[in-house]
């Protein structure tokens, strides 16, 4: 998984996938039978596109993410079809996708893909329900048995019991998570700046971002009138989030009289966050959500491209003809909500209020849209493209009419989900050379696409979530941005029309949709991390300045290759940088470089280069012929031992002993020390024949079943060739996989983790799978590779003084 929270661009992006997959894959034969299918969003298709193209790699596609949402589509049968095809699928934009119940995301668990490769700048939750759906798009087949039986037992049983398994879980995700942060990249700049370059060949570098705030203008008449919708939203119920009230997991773990109550405060916290959200955006928008949006363009005279929304009055004339769904005890529940009669006299009273309030928007002078609108103006004499972001369509709309009406030398777009966005865009990219050009740009478009040429970005409504606000200015702060300096303007809304939040609700940190469900979304906002009651601006300028320094958005979830890097660079470093440096450029080849150390206790390092089948690893065993292949144990063991073992040895006969004890270890055990996903499939396999093997009574049977066997058995390390164990078990994958994707989409299993391991009690597949055809097959294509020792780059021998 790539965790980019720099959002430094697609470019960055590829190069980490070379790293971690091309670069051991390329000339490989299956390599060239592979198809990478990237799914992204619509507005960066033609990035990923150009990508795979300028690194020469033709058999892949990029499909939109909107077209898996949309079944009706001409081209989502194919779309389906190419998932299922893919061997390996690249998905950007990956936290789209923690959703398992939304049909994009349903679609992507069809994929059958030996390798999946998630994208993303955007923290990921530290939910429960985030985690285990992360874990399952990664395939659960990575983890270990331990993790792996540990995970069944979190999913059959519902919601963790306590902070170690949620500790375990984030362990797990941290052994597939690669990271580049702004600090880091900064650095590396710094270090080496030749090697950064945008598309025309300039040096790269972030620039310097300035914070302003600008008043919003609003009258102490409008004021008093914002005070008074904000008390009678204070009164509402938020009947239009209590339609649906079910069992969810959060009713089993806190207990049904605690969780009825936490379902009502929330709904009410809801509909007074809709209200303050809209009412801060902007009249329109908070007339949208209580009449509807014809009743909003017909009054106003705009147009829009939206499809029509809000009109929550209709909803509640519709709700009170009948109570809600219910599966709760009715005798816990308040009686408005068992007793129609009350119910509707409830519903009665919240529609007078929404009234009320629509009444009191009416009232509200134009001085606030007024003072947004004349501010953009301004920022064109020094700036001559200019980002703007509201989160509520409508309000982006209405904005336009106005500089349209009266200030025609400023061309005016709206970038949202539902509008054309590829010409609109493109004013703002790298290179362009529009000017006058103002971008209204819906929260949609706060991620996934590069708007650098702009110099400056107005926030028209204050994001009361750090992640927005970061994302948003991200859009213009890019390692590749012309500018020397960038501009960001903040909100300063008075107290009555800032947005504030029920500290209550975002303390309990739930899983809204556990929670709640999925009958309507609800704002990440009202479930976030909040720093003050009303969130400024000053508090946010400080808070991203911390974050690029600290990082804490993503605390907790650190780069899988951190140990390693801390090798080299940081104060506990075993090495200098410069050193490091130094070596890494040397273009010398160099057969193996053998490091012989007294030590208290025998060990060995060793580093195996990466072959045309197979990736580079690492090994650490230790003098109780403990073998460790995850990297942050190695690098553990490696400080240890070397910092008790640093005098130089000779080469000796107890040197040779002591080696080649080691390798034929490593040898006695390679499919052991197999990736887990790998070493699992030889051994449901072997599992499977030697099960066969004892109840078959066909002769022939018997004589394949047994030699299929031997190719299971270890070679000694001074035989010429042997099996590669790594491609040897793609093999079997390519005929176990079908299988296990077919299971998985059984019914039956759809709340259940099912893995490589399931496969052995099932009969069918061992009819297929034992097809003395396959098994001969097998047999003829047979992947063999030199010793382990031709493939060893590097090692390091700790000989006992004893």
């Amino acid at each position: 998984m790539i965790a980019d929270p720099t959002g430094s661009g697609k470019t960055k992006l590829i190069s980490t996938l070379q790293l971690l997959l091309f670069y051991w894959l390329w000339e490989s034969d299956r390599m060239n039978k592979s198809y990478i299918l990237t799914i992204c969003p619509p507005i960066v298709q033609n990035n990923w596109h150009q990508e795979f193209v300028d690194i020469g790699f033709a058999q892949s596609s990029q499909v939109s993410m909107g077209l898996l949402s949309h079944s009706h589509n001409s081209r989502h049968k194919n779309i389906l079809k190419e998932i299922q095809i893919a061997n390996i699928l690249t998905i950007d934009e990956a936290h789209n996708y923690l959703n398992s119940k939304s049909q994009r995301s349903d679609n992507i668990s069809k994929h059958k893909a030996d390798y999946i490769i998630l994208s993303t700048a955007t923290p990921i939750s530290k939910q429960v329900r985030d985690l285990l759906r992360l874990i399952e798009m990664l395939d659960v087949d990575n983890l270990d048995d331990d993790e792996l039986n540990q995970l069944k037992r979190l999913k059959k049983g519902g919601l963790l019991k306590n902070a170690r398994e949620t500790e375990n879980l984030r362990n797990y995700i941290k052994k597939f998570i690669v990271r580049r942060t702004k600090k880091q990249f900064k650095n590396l700049i710094k270090q080496e700046p030749e090697k950064y370059k945008d598309k025309f060949g300039r040096l790269c570098r972030y620039p310097k971002t300035e914070s302003h705030t600008y008043a919003t203008k609003e009258t102490t008449k409008d004021k008093s009138i914002a005070l008074e919708i904000n008390n009678l939203a204070q009164q509402l119920k938020g009947i239009v989030y209590l339609q649906k009230l079910e069992k969810t997991d959060y009713y089993f773990e806190i207990g049904e009289e605690a969780y009825i109550k936490m379902r009502l405060n929330t709904a009410n916290a809801l509909a007074i966050f809709a209200v303050q959200a809209r009412l801060r955006s902007s009249r329109v928008a908070l007339i949208e959500l209580i009449e509807g949006t014809k009743v909003v363009l017909d009054e106003f005279k705009f147009t829009t491209s939206k499809t029509h929304s809000g009109n929550i009055i209709e909803k509640l004339e519709t709700y009170n003809r009948k109570l809600p769904d219910n599966k709760l005890s009715d005798d816990l529940l308040p009686s408005w909500l068992t007793n129609l009669v009350e119910y509707k006299k409830v519903c009665d009273e919240e529609i007078k209020i929404y009234k009320q309030i629509a009444q009191l928007v009416r009232k509200i002078s134009s001085a606030r849209e007024n003072s947004k609108v004349n501010k953009l103006v301004k920022l064109f004499e020094k700036h001559n493209l200019v980002i703007a972001f509201d989160s509520t369509i409508i309000t982006l709309d209405y904005l336009k009419k106005l500089i349209t009406d009266n200030h025609t030398n400023i061309e005016t777009c709206i970038v949202t989900g539902t509008t054309t966005k590829d010409t609109a865009l493109k004013k703002f990219e790298l290179g362009s050379k529009e000017n006058n050009i103002l971008g209204l740009l819906s929260d949609c478009m706060s991620e996934g696409v590069n708007l650098q040429q702009a110099s400056a970005v107005l926030f028209l409504d204050m994001p009361t979530v750090l992640r927005i606000a970061e994302q948003r200015i991200g859009r213009i702060d890019r390692l590749d941005s012309p500018h020397k300096k960038i501009q960001v303007f903040w909100p300063s809304d008075s107290d009555e029309f800032a947005l504030k939040t029920d500290k209550k609700l975002i303390k309990t940190s739930l899983d809204a949709e556990s929670l709640i469900g999925l009958n309507f979304d609800i704002p990440p906002q009202i479930l976030d991390k909040h720093m003050d009651e009303i969130v400024r601006p000053e508090d946010f300028v400080e808070a991203l300045e911390e974050l690029e320094q600290e990082d804490y958005i993503w605390e907790g979830i650190q780069d899988a290759f951190k140990p390693v890097h801390d090798l080299y660079e940081g104060e506990n470093s075993l090495i200098k940088r410069k050193d490091y440096l130094y070596f890494k450029d040397v273009n010398a080849s160099v057969k193996v470089k053998i490091s012989i150390l007294e030590s208290k206790e025998s060990w060995l390092f060793i580093a195996t280069r990466a072959g045309k089948s197979s990736p580079p690893r690492w090994y650490f065993i230790d003098s109780k012929d403990c073998i460790y292949s995850e990297l942050p144990e190695i690098c553990r063991e490696l400080r240890a031992k070397l910092n008790t073992s640093i005098k130089p040895e000779k080469w000796t006969d107890t040197t040779t002993q002591v080696l080649s004890r080691y390798l034929q270890l490593l040898k006695n055990n390679e499919i052991k020390l197999l990736p887990n996903k790998r070493r699992r499939a030889l051994e449901v396999v072997q599992f499977i024949i030697e099960r066969q093997l004892q109840i078959t009574k066909n002769a022939s049977k018997k004589s394949l079943y047994e030699e299929v066997l031997e190719l299971f058995k270890p070679t000694s390390i001074d035989s010429e060739y042997s099996i590669n164990y790594y491609f040897f078990s793609q093999q079997w994958l390519d005929i176990l996989n079908p299988y296990l994707f077919e299971k998985r989409q059984d019914i039956k299993y759809k709340r259940q983790i099912v893995s490589l391991n399931d496969l052995k009690e099932d009969k069918e597949f061992h009819k297929i799978l034992l097809n003395p055809e396959k098994l001969e097959q097998i047999i003829n294509n047979l992947p063999y590779t030199q010793p382990i020792w031709q493939n060893v780059a590097a090692c390091i021998i700790g000989i006992s003084s004893k």
